[in-house]
């Protein structure tokens, strides 16, 4: 029921919510009513603990029922989803039938089959998924609270023991959980460990994203451990039984404030108006083995993150910013696909390659595109100008393919994309459209039609 609802029930006037959010809020602090999003508040529903808290009483299941596993995903409007790890579709879960989990728990459900899916209700939390929270810290006499910035959790969490010296009312602090509740409508406790900064700060709010998600910036130790014994350069145990590329002069191109550089391109004209491509990427797969602790990692992670002002790597810097980055005038090792390419643009012959590169050059989607006289926009980049025939058959290649594909009856998205400017201290200072200039876009999707050539083939 929302706040305002209650109000209008009880007969109370307007100038009463304040008090009567106070009420709420201390019958909420005494596990007798639950907030809910949007400023809502139902009573709280008392279960008996089963085991070790954890697990919710057991229901009797009907033979069409069956149990299955996977990590939960909550929506802000307090449904959720579990990723079964069954194979099967995901297991839509009612707010109602949450019972004691959180999101990003690892959850067992009583699933059955509906006319929308699979729906269930949690049977028991096999793991908890977050040992920390971000929020807001709140006191009143001697009682304190956090209010969490995460939607999809508690609207409120109490804490425990006393504060750090410093963490006042109103502060944004991250918290570890103490305690998490035992059935639904339990409350969750936790211990604050430090102060984020100001509120609405951009870093602040930087902080509350990667505690939300359970980021992580630090790699596991035996990880960063397992990337530093590959060393700073190739060993010529690395080159054996690869191809040497090194006489091609393959180019990255990308973004000036790109910080790694993973594929690099290379054309050639043919006899018959065709061309000879080759699409290279670095190959990490040499040093990301199954099973090793860089893959258990990258596996956790999953992704590199790119935030405003830094991106937090899938691997190791060792890796992600030396070995496994394609880097000017520095052999690398590499994944390549040669493709021959008819003057139509259809691809033929093709074959895969595990080689040895060195990239001549790193250029810039500005530089390319004025080099190839797209716009006047980018100041000339010497190295994209000294380039200039490589970079006009790289782009007689994109036309033909691109033409094909139109033919084919493709469609070719145009979205917006903004770029976040910052000052030196962090803060956003401007936000605007990326790409505004018709010739840089036709430099990026130069690149984007010669990847596809690669996808296409593989």
């Amino acid at each position: 029921m929302h706040l305002m609802e209650v109000l209008g029930r009880l007969g109370l006037d307007k100038s009463e919510r304040d008090a009567l959010r106070d009420v709420l809020d201390g019958l909420t602090g005494l596990g007798m009513a639950q907030e809910m999003p949007g400023n809502r508040f139902r009573i709280a529903r008392r279960k008996r603990p089963a085991g070790d808290g954890n697990a919710p009483p057991e229901r009797r299941k009907t033979e069409s029922q069956i149990d299955v596993s996977g990590w939960l995903s909550i929506h802000p409007r307090g449904f959720g989803f579990v990723a079964a790890e069954d194979g099967g579709p995901d297991v839509f879960v009612p707010a109602s039938q949450l019972a004691n989990a959180l999101h990003r728990d690892r959850v067992r459900v009583s699933a059955r089959s509906s006319a929308k899916g699979r729906e269930g209700e949690v049977q028991e939390v096999l793991r908890r998924g977050v040992g920390r929270i971000a929020g807001v810290y709140k006191t009143r006499g001697k009682s304190a609270w956090l209010e969490p910035s995460d939607p999809r959790g508690p609207s409120r969490v109490e804490v425990v023991g006393t504060a750090p010296l410093g963490v006042v009312d109103g502060d944004e602090v991250v918290a570890q959980i103490a305690k998490w509740p035992a059935f639904d409508g339990d409350t969750m406790e936790a211990r604050v460990l430090s102060s984020l900064g100001a509120r609405g700060s951009a870093q602040v709010e930087v902080e509350k994203i990667k505690i939300r998600e359970g980021v992580e910036e630090e790699l596991p130790e035996d990880a960063v451990v397992e990337a530093q014994a590959f060393g700073t350069a190739l060993r010529p145990s690395d080159l054996e039984g690869r191809e040497d590329l090194r006489h091609l002069d393959l180019l990255t191109i990308d973004p000036p404030t790109a910080r790694d550089h993973d594929d690099a391109v290379w054309a050639e004209r043919t006899e018959g108006g065709g061309f000879r491509v080759v699409i290279a990427i670095a190959d990490v797969s040499h040093y990301v083995r199954a099973g090793s602790a860089l893959d258990r990692a990258a596996l956790e992670r999953g992704t590199s993150i790119y935030l405003p002002d830094r991106v937090i790597p899938m691997l190791p810097h060792e890796l992600s910013s030396n070995l496994a980055s394609l880097v000017p005038d520095e052999d690398r090792l590499t994944l390549a696909v040669e493709v021959e390419v008819s003057k139509s643009g259809k691809p033929g012959k093709h074959r895969f390659i595990e080689g040895v590169m060195r990239s001549r050059a790193r250029l810039s989607y500005g530089g390319v595109a004025r080099a190839l006289g797209l716009t006047e926009a980018p100041e000339p980049q010497p190295e994209a100008e000294s380039r200039l025939e490589l970079l006009r058959t790289l782009w007689d290649v994109s036309q033909v393919m691109r033409a094909r594909r139109r033919k084919r009856g493709s469609l070719d998205f145009d979205l917006p994309e903004a770029v976040i400017e910052l000052d030196d201290s962090g803060e956003p200072t401007d936000i605007r459209r990326s790409r505004t200039d018709p010739g840089l876009r036709k430099a990026y999707g130069m690149i984007e039609d010669l990847m596809l050539l690669a996808n296409e083939v593989v």
